[in-house]
């Protein structure tokens, strides 16, 4: 609905859906596709391509869309390239419930009606690019189509329009996504060796899957090979946390921030850990010079309430927190609070769990708080001259 006043032409492969996905397709005008699934979504991705008949691809996924508001931008951005060799880098917004992830950026409303959730974690990819036999995606998980674009002589520039990702909103189907690609990205893997791309998916999704000590070892592997990298100590931080080793966890915070100073997440992972190991006071001043450097973290801001509240001052607690009554996050607080204390107590410090549960029930019951708070292809055309296909 979204993409078809963009595209000539829809196209849509399909590799085993047992839902509406054909009938839904074809009702919008796109030519489905069946083919067998062989556990490379590169080859299912070059298997839309083939059927192309536009001049420009655009590729997308089935839980994306492309705001109407942003369809002109596109049109004009290929009538200006249609004869330069130029693809095109687009941010995905991945909307997600969950406001400490690395990157985390809040909804600011300019796109009222498609903003979703609490916020969203940007990834990007080239997504736009010119029709080509030799443009053709590569790896088996997390394909790419960059390594055919660089080898042919094009240059991926940015693109401004962004893409709309809900697929993170449903964490079972999330986990689900994991376990797949966990086990595309162990082959992946051994067919690139010691590639820092492929470690680094890999770790991600051990990590989603559960397997913490199996992206403990493949994060310290790629710390081995960047060393210097923020990112990567930051996500072993918080494997170790997952893993129950705050000490570790703290070590690679630390780490982190000598880094990278600026890496709000590494003194967010600092602040954590010195949480679960007892030391309320530390964490406190990690985590309000965190928030007096960006006063819109909200990790920040939730867990210097948490912190407050286990120094014994759920006033102050309520203080950090209370001027996010209207925000989107502010109903999600009472259960955010209770997963914390549960973590808590399984780190052994059960009367300050019972301390942030106490607190929980109050703000859910209001008590404490004065007032109220409520994958497809396309063709486009730009000109006589240009098509653009949207591939999925």
């Amino acid at each position: 609905e979204s993409l078809k006043p963009l595209v000539d032409e829809m196209i849509v492969v399909d590799t085993g859906s047992t839902d509406a996905t054909r009938e839904i397709a074809e009702v919008f005008g796109a030519q489905v596709f069946d083919i067998d699934w062989q556990d490379d979504f590169a080859a299912a991705r070059n298997q839309s391509l083939e059927r192309a008949s536009g001049d420009w691809i655009l590729v997308m996924d089935a839980d994306e869309i492309i705001a109407l508001s942003d369809h002109q931008t596109i049109r004009r951005l290929i009538r200006k390239h249609y004869r330069d060799k130029s693809a095109f880098l687009i941010t995905t917004r991945n909307y997600t419930r969950k406001y400490n992830g690395i990157g985390w950026e809040a909804n600011d409303g300019r796109y009222k009606g498609i903003e979703t959730g609490c916020g969203w974690i940007p990834s990007a990819k080239t997504r736009l690019f010119k029709n080509a036999p030799s443009i053709r995606f590569e790896y088996p998980v997390h394909e790419l189509v960059d390594p055919a674009l660089e080898r042919n002589g094009f240059k991926i520039k940015p693109c401004r329009v962004p893409v709309h990702h809900y697929g993170f909103l449903d964490q079972s189907k999330v986990k689900q996504k994991g376990k797949h690609y966990h086990i595309i990205g162990k082959k992946k893997l051994q067919q690139m060796n010691n590639d820092p791309k492929a470690i680094q998916e890999l770790a991600a999704q051990a990590n989603l899957y559960g397997e913490p000590q199996e992206a403990i070892s493949l994060w310290n592997r790629l710390a081995e090979l960047q060393p210097d990298n923020a990112k990567t100590l930051i996500n072993l931080s918080a494997a170790h946390g997952k893993a129950g080793d705050f000490d570790q966890a703290k070590s690679a915070a630390r780490k982190a921030v000598a880094i990278d100073p600026g890496a709000r997440e590494g003194h967010l992972n600092l602040g954590r850990s010195d949480f679960f190991l007892g030391n309320f006071v530390a964490a406190r001043n990690v985590f309000a010079e965190l928030v007096r450097s960006d006063p819109s973290y909200y990790a920040g801001i939730f867990m210097l309430a948490a912190a407050h509240i286990c120094c014994g001052d759920s006033s102050q607690g309520l203080a950090a927190i209370q001027h996010l009554q209207t925000a989107d996050i502010w109903s999600s607080f009472p259960q955010a609070f209770q997963e914390l204390a549960h973590n808590l107590a399984k780190a052994g410090l059960k009367k300050h769990a019972d301390d942030l549960i106490h607190f929980a029930s109050r703000l859910q019951n209001r008590s404490i708080v004065p007032g109220t708070a409520s994958r497809a292809e396309f063709h486009l055309s730009a000109d006589s001259s240009s098509r653009l296909s949207l591939a999925s």
